[in-house]
């Protein structure tokens, strides 16, 4: 593929990328049409709820970042929406309510260590500091019988008690996670392996590559697109939305630039 090729696809993996973003906006004024509350929103749809919310919100500072030429800015962005995408699955397989329970206990458990770290450090504000540490008590207590509940010994490091490449296998994602998550996790973290993403060194000097960037504008997008267009059809289909034919519309684009 020369330069030009290269460049049209990014253009069009761009345009597909604001269609799933405008499809998006039109699912969830259609959700807002169903006029569920508080209280009609079982815990399960809550927690679909809060999977798309984030997604969508994650997608629309992605697809503007590689507009603009931030490529691993967006592919940094990208993990969270995979990660959503793997746990959005793995919630839909089987025990629905169960495995949407254990999310949300997994958050109450977060919380609870999170508040601990904090106390670590000096408090300028002493009723700051009591709140936390009756904030802590309440926790303790819940995250006692979570304990019990789900036979932890030690620590509770995934919500699904199943690492993310493991987690991926089970839902049926795991060449993505062998091809993708690793070089994600690394732009994420500054390890080594990222090095030449941020700079470059030769005989010359140093080159920091702190502007845009379009090395990996293809596969961003390309797998942005593969991520939000199962995101928002697994929304669809859980709340009924009646926009089947939109979203075969879209996907049919999808694919057909895939191939290309």
């Amino acid at each position: 593929m020369n330069q030009q090729e290269f460049s049209n696809k990014c253009e069009q993996y761009l345009k597909m990328g604001k269609d799933y973003i405008n499809f998006s906006k039109a699912m969830l004024e259609k959700f807002g049409t169903l006029n569920f509350t508080k209280n009609s929103l079982d815990n399960f749809q809550k927690i679909i709820c809060l999977i798309v919310a984030k997604s969508v919100t994650t997608a629309r500072c992605a697809l503007r970042c590689a507009e603009k030429g931030y490529t691993i800015d967006a592919l940094i962005l990208l993990r969270s929406i995979y990660e959503n995408r793997v746990n959005l699955l793995y919630l839909l397989q089987k025990e629905r309510a169960n495995r949407a329970r254990r999310f949300s206990d997994f958050g109450e458990w977060q919380m609870r260590n999170d508040l601990k770290l904090r106390l670590q450090y000096p408090f300028k504000d002493q009723q700051a500091k009591e709140k936390i540490e009756k904030d802590i008590k309440k926790l303790d207590k819940i995250c006692t019988k979570l304990k019990q509940k789900y036979k932890i010994e030690r620590r509770w490091n995934y919500w699904s008690g199943i690492n993310m490449k493991d987690l991926s296998d089970k839902v049926g994602l795991g060449d993505m996670y062998a091809v993708l998550y690793g070089d994600l996790s690394a732009l994420i973290h500054g390890t080594a392996k990222s090095m030449h993403a941020y700079i470059e060194i030769t005989q010359e000097g140093v080159n920091f590559k702190v502007g845009p960037s379009y090395l990996y504008m293809e596969k961003c997008l390309k797998y942005f697109c593969e991520c939000m267009n199962d995101i928002l059809y697994q929304f669809n289909t859980v709340f009924n939305l009646g926009l089947e034919k939109k979203h075969q519309e879209i996907e049919s684009k999808f694919e057909k630039l895939v191939k290309l």
